[in-house]
This record gives structure tokens, sequence and C-alpha cells, in this order.
């Protein structure tokens, strides 16, 4: 067993975590957004509109004269192969001039505006625009049960080490493909979203011998006793655990495969927790402790950090909306309390 953190050590991390707190507080980031990211921001707006006619450009080029092409071999009873030659290639050039002009953009964009402000707002975090939370973690979530994902991408990568605490959080979309019969007696692929939203994962400093899960309440909610009943039935994911919180049991539905456990972790102060966080994110999310670590995935509804090649730039709520969002993911940490190390790890 590792021996248990110093009083004075954890006093330590809670005076970080204030001054990260009283740093990003108030009108430090209208500050900040004055100073850097405005002459950023009207430069990168210059950009975008000059992207933007390019595009239009090229497509106005590139679409008419392809659909004339193809029309034309149409219209001369062209071999099949040179008209599909013809749509095919005014269709990949598009996309490509599409693809070619987005992808110098947004480097440029993530590089002057994205970067910035997480730095701004924490400097130990990383940021990656192409990187998203490793498979494997999400894998041994076990929030999704069943056969892992066959397609697993995201983006937006944030990682680091705020006090003591290692997290990491990302845009993810996990999908399973089977194959099926199809109508000409054939296969064909049926796609099944998983997720589709940020998958947040921290060190919990504690390893826990079973796997506790928190979900919202829909069933009960909805159904009642007969909600009850089939959320008892839920065995995938071990037996339903009844707590003595009754607003945390009426906004959440808990299973674990060890009931002693389970309420060793769900402490009233972070059944406490979860609400306020279920409050201030106003989206819905479930929650596992699995292996040593906690992971939420919360159904944002649309992605981080966007980019809007094709809207104005000059929107202060953009930014507010970054800035939020780093707010209410950064704050897990501190929302859940981990910094303060009231377990050891085994």
């Amino acid at each position: 067993m590792a021996p248990a953190e110093k009083e004075s050590d954890g006093d330590a991390g809670n005076a970080q975590t204030a001054e990260r707190s009283g740093r990003v507080a108030g009108d430090g980031f209208d500050a900040f957004y004055e100073k850097h990211l405005i002459p950023a921001i009207n430069t990168l707006e210059s950009e975008r509109k000059t992207v933007v006619r390019r595009i239009w450009f090229w497509l106005l080029l590139i679409v008419p004269t392809g659909t004339a092409l193809t029309w034309y071999l149409v219209h001369i009873d062209a071999y099949d192969f040179f008209i599909i030659l013809a749509f095919m290639g005014s269709l990949t050039g598009a996309v490509g001039v599409l693809t070619n002009f987005r992808v110098r953009y947004d480097d440029n964009f993530n590089a002057s505006i994205v970067r910035p402000i997480i730095h701004f707002f924490d400097p130990s975090l990383d940021y990656s625009p192409s990187g998203y939370v490793a498979k494997t973690l999400f894998d041994l979530s076990r929030l999704y049960q069943g056969a892992p994902p066959e397609r697993y991408g995201g983006a937006n990568l944030v990682a680091g080490t705020l006090g003591k605490t290692r997290m990491c959080f990302s845009e993810l979309t996990a999908q399973r493909v089977t194959l099926v019969a199809s109508k000409d007696g054939g296969k064909e692929e049926r796609v099944t979203t998983l997720f589709k939203g940020v998958f947040f994962s921290a060190d919990f400093n504690k390893s826990f011998s079973g796997a506790t899960f928190v979900f919202p309440d829909r069933a009960e909610k909805v159904l009642g006793s007969i909600g009850q009943l089939l959320q008892s039935r839920r065995t995938d994911y071990g037996e339903i655990v009844k707590l003595e919180d009754p607003e945390f049991e009426r906004v959440f539905v808990v299973y674990s495969d060890s009931q002693i456990e389970s309420r060793y972790i769900l402490t009233p102060a972070l059944m406490q927790r979860l609400l306020d966080f279920h409050r201030r994110c106003k989206r819905k999310f479930q929650v596992s402790f699995v292996g040593s670590n906690v992971n939420i995935s919360i159904d944002m509804g649309r992605n981080l950090f966007e980019d809007r090649l094709f809207r104005t730039l000059l929107k202060p709520s953009i930014y507010e909306t970054y800035w939020n969002d780093l707010n209410l993911l950064t704050g897990i940490v501190d929302e859940l309390n981990l910094n303060t190390r009231i377990w050891t790890k085994a």
C-alpha cells in the first residue's frame, strides 16, 4: 500500500487549485481576450474570408466544368468508364480543394486561437488538435458493454496534470460495425454509434477491486416502479445499488459488482459533487469507477473548439464558449475533489 499523502501536501494541492481558479476567474480572460486574442482573431478573420473566396472560385470552376464534361460525354454516348471518370474527377477535385484550404486554415486557427486560450487557462495542459483519448482508456471504462468499437476516432485532446491529478479529455466517436444480410442476398455493414461526445478520464488515486457505474435515471423517472424493476434486471453492469440520498436516487441509478466498494466510493460528499456537476453540466453524462480511474462520457451535442470556416469569427461569445467548456471539463477534478487524496492507491 502506498503511503498516504501528508496533510500539508494536500493543502499545497488545494492552494495550487485555488491559485489556478483565481487566475482564470473574474476579468482575467477579458484582459487576455482584448490584448492577445483580438489581434489574432482579426488576422484570422481576414484569412478566413480569403480562404472562403478561393474555395468558391475553385468550386465554381471545377463543378460546372466537370458537370458540362459529364453531360457532353453522356450526350455523345461515350463509354461508361469515361463518364464515371469525368464525374468522379470533378467530385474529387471539389473535395480536394475544400480539404486543402480547410486543413491549412484549421492549423492556423488552432495555433493562433485555441492553443493560446488553453495555455492561458493552465500552462500545464497539452493540446493536440488531431489527438483523442486512447481506445484502451475508453474500453477499460466499461461504460459501453459488448464488443469493442471497430471504428474509433476523435479530436481536440487536452491532457495534463491538474494539482496532483492526471486527466485527459477529447471529442470521441465510437461505432460498432456488424455485417447483416442485404436484400440482394449479400452482406452489408450496419453501423451503430455507441458514443459521440466528450470523454473524460482521470486518476482517482484508488485501485478498485470491482467496477461501479453511475447512469442517468431515466427509467424510474418515466416508468416509476416498472422502471425500478427494469433497472434491477440490468445485470451486465452488476447489481443495482440503493443509496441513502433521495435526491441522488432521483437523478442517477448506480450499478456495481461490489455493494461494499460502491458505497465506499460514493460517499455523501461525492454524491453531492456529482449532483452539483449535473446542475452545472446540463447535459446527459455517465460515470464509471474502474481500475484506478474515474471516467465520464458527456453528450455535449456539439464539437469542442469549433473553428467556423463559413461563419464570422468576430463574436466574443465563440471564445466564451471555449472558455466555459474548459472550465466545465477541467473543473471535474475540483468538482469530484480528486486532488484531496483521501484514499491511498494499492
